[in-house]
């Protein structure tokens, strides 16, 4: 096996995250389960201690409403025999049968509430009311015996109450009976029970001991063995392991809520299977996305590898796609890209030598250009025939600067100082043989730019363009201004004239300066191209209507481009 193979790294990779998951559950696991024990016991906890306190509430709710009903007007009036009429007797009732409904309402765990008055010998319930009998008295007897007490009387829980005197001599007026209702209880026993087990409540002082009959006496059998104090404890029962937590109440005893300890593992065994699974599930999805990945990243490689041989073989039309639209798109476009801008490149070498080739013929037919040197000549005899020798030995210095220039074939690019000393010296050729009918406004080149690099031969062919079409014909008060502009990052020759032309003639100039056009390659044309080429941009030259009223020529030099 190569263990440089990609596919053997990945092999090892994937091993080494299984590894590592393998751990991670394990430890995952430990820590879940002793963290699941201790959220029941928390929750035992809560559960038993929100329970008690709610419970302990409703008790403490009871006794304040106690003072509150005792000192009723009417209850005091009531107590009266006589004290009051008929009419407002039964009113009276009325109130306190209201007021005993509501007592019974506001507290869940009250089953009836009754009130003994023994002023008027009557027994008012919330939803009756009669004489007072024998018995009645007699039992009156027995609530005096165990007043604000819990009282387990027949197997039901009580809570007897009277109005308070300070002195113990005097017997109260008014006794209140609670009757709690053990079946609501026991209701809110089983909605605070986590499952598998169950709770029940143990008052021994006064022999209460209540719990859901469902559980078939399991409360006893855990009395038994749970030392009943408070907190959470572990005990057996019937080979079984119970959890047992006790929780004091301020009036009912001791709640004790118990639960099954194999419900509880069995809940974590079950959890431990689940992330066993899990585990084996992550493991084949990891197989899975191993050969996935394989195949997703080497077969790319491969053809992306084959792309390059045959781009290695010279094969320029090479193009690879990507169908499935992830990571690697970016690469093959980037391949792509990079075989066009190769391809371009060599074509631009291809044209820029063309071009450069062009150039040179268009040199060499201005050097043997018979036309050109004979109105030179005829110019410059003219002025020794008329003893201007002045004027001959400037028109000469002209026509040697111009000759020197474009004979020399020793490089294609030249400064800026080198082209337009050049291009200065044929305008004034020019100058010199259209005097009467033009003049030559010729600004100074910025010092600053006198060692940027320019292709040879850039600023002539406009130069003879401006004579040709637009100066040779005219009259009189002919004008050629050469300035420069710099604005925007761009530096700008140009080239202006005030002869007659017309926008649909300027229009064509710049359409043959587009990439689309495909006619003949003439100077100024040439002149765009390779302007384009070198500076490696969209724009070499652009027309458009001059201030003068003729054409105005933008040559564009980038400012960025190099100097000597």
């Amino acid at each position: 096996m190569n263990i440089n193979n990609v596919k053997t790294k990945l092999f090892i990779v994937f091993l080494i995250m299984i590894l590592l998951l393998v751990i991670s559950f394990g430890i995952i696991f430990f820590l879940l389960e002793r963290y699941s024990r201790n959220v029941i016991y928390q929750q035992m906890e809560n559960s038993a201690r929100y329970y008690v306190d709610f419970t302990d509430n409703q008790m403490e709710n009871i006794l304040q409403q106690r003072d509150n009903f005792f000192t009723d007007r009417n209850l005091v009036f009531l107590g009266k025999e006589g004290s009051l009429l008929d009419h407002d007797r039964m009113a009276a009732i009325l109130t306190e049968q209201e007021k005993l409904l509501l007592i019974k309402g506001s507290n869940k765990i009250i089953k009836d509430v009754i009130v003994y008055i023994t002023g008027s010998d009557i027994i008012i319930k919330s939803d009756a009311l009669r004489t007072m009998t024998d018995t009645d008295r007699q039992r009156i007897n027995q609530l005096n015996k165990r007043l604000d007490v819990l009282t387990v009387e027949d197997g039901v829980l009580t809570l007897a109450m009277a109005e308070h005197y300070y002195s113990e001599n005097i017997l109260p007026r008014f006794y209140l009976e609670i009757i709690f209702d053990e079946e609501q209880i026991i209701s809110n026993l089983n909605d605070f029970s986590i499952e598998g087990g169950s709770s029940f409540w143990d008052y021994p002082l006064i022999g209460w001991f209540l719990e859901n009959p469902v559980q078939e006496g399991m409360g006893r059998k855990i009395l038994k063995v749970c030392d009943e104090t408070e907190g959470i404890s572990r005990i057996n029962v019937d080979g079984k392991y119970f959890l047992v937590n006790v929780t004091e109440s301020k009036y009912f005893g001791k709640l004790i809520q118990y639960c099954n300890e194999d419900v509880i593992l069995q809940n974590l065994r079950s959890y431990r299977w689940q992330m066993i699974c899990f585990l084996l599930l992550a493991v084949v999805c990891a197989m899975v996305f191993a050969s996935y990945t394989d195949r997703l990243i080497n077969r790319p490689l491969r053809e992306l590898q084959g792309a390059f041989q045959k781009l290695e073989d010279s094969d320029l039309s090479i193009r690879i796609t990507n169908k499935t639209n992830d990571e690697f798109e970016y690469i093959y476009d980037g391949f792509n890209h990079m075989v066009e801008k190769l391809s371009q490149t060599i074509d631009e070498v291809y044209v820029q030598k063309n071009l450069a080739a062009q150039a040179q013929f268009k040199q060499l037919q201005a050097q043997i250009n018979p036309h050109f040197l004979y109105n030179s000549f005829f110019l410059l005899n003219g002025r020794i025939h008329r003893h201007d020798y002045e004027g001959a030995e400037l028109l000469t210095n002209y026509l040697g600067t111009y000759f020197r220039y474009i004979t020399r074939n020793a490089s294609d690019i030249a400064t800026l100082s080198e082209e337009l000393e050049h291009a200065e010296a044929y305008a004034r050729i020019q100058e010199s043989r259209f005097s009467a009918r033009m003049e030559l406004d010729w600004e100074k080149l910025p010092e600053e730019w006198e060692n940027i690099l320019i292709p040879r031969l850039t600023v002539q062919p406009i130069l003879e363009n401006a004579f040709k079409y637009a100066l040779e014909n005219k009259e009189e008060d002919g004008l050629l201004h050469v300035y420069y502009l710099k604005e925007a990052g761009m530096r700008y020759i140009l080239v202006e004239d005030n002869g007659d032309i017309s926008d649909e003639a300027i229009n064509e100039m710049n359409r043959k300066f587009s990439s689309e056009y495909q006619g003949e390659i003439t100077g100024i044309i040439n002149v765009d191209r390779r302007l384009k080429s070198y500076y490696k941009c969209d724009t070499g030259l652009s027309v458009q209507r001059g201030e003068l009223g003729g054409v105005l020529v933008k040559i564009l030099i980038p400012e960025r481009n190099n100097q000597m």
